[in-house]
């Protein structure tokens, strides 16, 4: 082989790693992702794991050069172990860095702290959240949040430039606020979401209240659903308050649902999401009882200019059909077993589906408690 042939392979290999790079830097794979071992830095161990388990850490389901693109980004990174509620609290020191749950937390001290105020929310319109904070399946359990003259209220206040928030659950919350409220994010302007349950209850004095998200500009949130109860004056929902978006392919929900009751005093109060503007949803469902004396609806309070694509979307409250979503007259029984149509339309295949079936319960999202 002459040297010509030699240089050609490297150039071309060179080549292939670096658009491998820039599908690695669209896919946002972090530390916590590359490190198969979990010992908080991505090395030699973890590459033999990766060779050996064929890692697909982009997630693209295939085992490509992409994923090896991913683990040399990644090489000798670090990211930062979550143990307990004061390394939570912590975040705040690094909005940009890479963080993952390693056990359960339990957060219920934060009902004693800052005068009764509670954990102090991370993030800020100045100085968002943009980093990552992997769960791993790990709850957070009793965290408590009063802050009712505040704005931008949950565990992360606002969220931004991609950051990933995934596979957390986050139980038996408490978090009350004025504006953009919700038990994980008040407000995204940029972000990823995925594998999130919330339980608890979500209280606000103004606008923009959701059981996961007050309000999201820009982002996807996949596989999520809330058990929370959401009380306020408008624009409210079960998962998300209000979704709005200038660009009809930059706001994506697919494959959640909510059960909690979602109340409002003034106007704009969905099963679901209170408000939607540019917003694509599909597969998904609301079980909430909704109450409020104006743009109710059992799934989506109001579609702003019908602006909104929805699909293969379902409500059960048999007093706010508002033509948002599609109506299921049977209530919830209708989805127990597998006779419905969503069975047909969603994914429930056992390998690689997002949904479960039961004989005598609602589907649920795999790998969720």
């Amino acid at each position: 082989m002459d040297s010509s042939s030699c240089s050609g392979g490297r150039i071309r290999l060179t080549a292939l790693l670096l658009v491998s790079l820039c599908a690695v830097a669209a896919a946002k794979v972090t530390p916590y992702q590359a490190d198969i071992s979990k010992d908080t830095i991505v090395d030699f161990n973890d590459f033999a794991r990766f060779a050996r388990d064929r890692a697909d850490l982009n997630d693209d389901g295939v085992f490509d050069n992409a994923d090896l693109g991913a683990f040399v980004s990644q090489w000798l990174n670090t990211w930062t172990p979550i143990r307990t509620v004061q390394d939570l609290n912590d975040i705040r020191n690094d909005l940009a860095g890479c963080y993952g749950l390693v056990n359960d937390v339990n957060a219920s001290e934060t009902s004693t702290w800052n005068e009764g105020k509670g954990f102090e929310p991370i993030g800020n319109d100045f100085n968002p959240f943009t980093g990552s904070l992997f769960g791993g399946g790990h709850s957070i359990i009793g965290l408590y949040i009063n802050r009712p003259y505040d704005i931008n209220v949950g565990l992360f206040g606002r969220a931004d430039l991609g950051a990933i928030l995934s596979d957390i659950r986050l139980k038996d919350t408490y978090t009350e606020g004025d504006t953009d409220v919700g038990t994980l994010v008040g407000t995204i302007k940029d972000a990823i979401l995925s594998k999130i349950f919330s339980s608890g209850t979500v209280k606000l004095y103004n606008r923009g209240g959701g059981g996961i998200v007050g309000t999201i500009f820009k982002g996807t949130i996949t596989d999520c659903f809330s058990e929370c109860d959401v009380t306020g004056r408008s624009t409210i929902g079960g998962l998300i308050g209000g979704g709005s978006s200038s660009d009809p392919n930059a706001l994506i929900i697919t494959n959640c649902y909510s059960t909690g009751n979602v109340s409002g005093t003034k106007y704009i109060i969905g099963g679901l999401a209170g408000e939607v503007s540019y917003l694509i949803m599909t597969d998904c469902f609301s079980t909430s009882k909704v109450d409020g004396p104006s743009y109710v609806g059992g799934l989506v309070g109001r579609n702003k200019d019908n602006s909104s694509q929805i699909a293969n979307s379902f409500f059960t409250d048999p007093n706010h059909q508002n033509g948002i979503g599609t109506y299921e007259e049977e209530g919830e029984e209708a989805f127990h077993g597998d006779s419905h149509e969503v069975y047909e339309t969603w994914n429930f295949d056992a390998n690689d589906g997002e949904w479960e079936a039961h004989p005598d319960a609602l589907p649920t999202l795999k790998d969720h408690d």
